[in-house]
Order: C-alpha cells, then structure tokens, then sequence
C-alpha cells in the first residue's frame, strides 16, 4: 500500500468550481470517508487522484511519486487506483456479503467466502 497526497487540487466544469484548492493525506492503511452532500466535488476529487479527470490545478502522488502536476500526468491504469462508489456499484437487493462476492465469481464458494470474510475484516465490519 502506497500513501496519497493530494495538494491544492482545484477542478472546474466549465464556470462550475466542483473542487476547490483541497489538500489531503491518506497514509496507507489508513481509512477515510469523504462526506458531503451531492454535488460537493466528492466524486470529482477521487476521479482526479485516480487520473480519470485530467487535473487541472494542484498535485497527485502516490507513495511519494508524482501522478499529475499540470507538467506530466500518469495514465489511469499505471497509478494502482480503484474505485467502489455506494450507489452504482451495489446490488440493491443482495446484503453486503452478496455484494463483495458478486465480483468474485470465478472462485469456488469456499475460496469466495474466505475472500468475502478477508475483505470484511479489513475493513472491521462483520456483515
């Protein structure tokens, strides 16, 4: 696990300001929620530390190392990021064991379960 550091990120969709000068760091391991209401620039925050948004003012590392700076950008798939939003990514009617089992199809159901109850217990929950 490599520690992210996001530094005066400012991002516009057109004369809309969706993320404005926000700094944040996140050592590895550590957990942390972005909370806000709809519309706040949550999404679009995370979009640009994983390279889907072209950054357009501040700086991206990861573990030490420049992702974007407004003078190069790593692409998407070289920076080790994933993304699981709450909303689209869910089933709605399977509970939270079905939900991290679903991606994990190829796995027998013994290997799947290890897999669901490692993936809870990262994350201290027990579902």
């Amino acid at each position: 696990m490599n520690d992210l550091a996001i530094e005066n990120v400012s991002h516009s969709f057109g004369s809309h300001l969706a993320v404005e000068e926000v700094s944040l760091s996140v050592a590895p391991g550590e957990l942390v929620c972005l909370v806000g209401p709809s519309g706040c620039g949550k999404t679009t925050l995370l979009r640009v530390a994983a390279g889907l948004e072209d950054l357009q003012d501040g700086s991206v590392r990861i573990g030490g190392d420049v992702m974007a700076d407004g003078r190069m950008s790593v692409p998407p798939e070289q920076r080790n990021v994933g993304l699981v939003f709450q909303d689209y990514a869910l089933v709605p009617h399977l509970p939270v064991r079905g939900n991290i089992a679903f991606g994990l199809q190829e796995l027998s159901g013994p290997q799947r379960d290890e897999r669901v109850a490692q993936a809870l217990e990262r994350t201290g929950n027990s579902f």
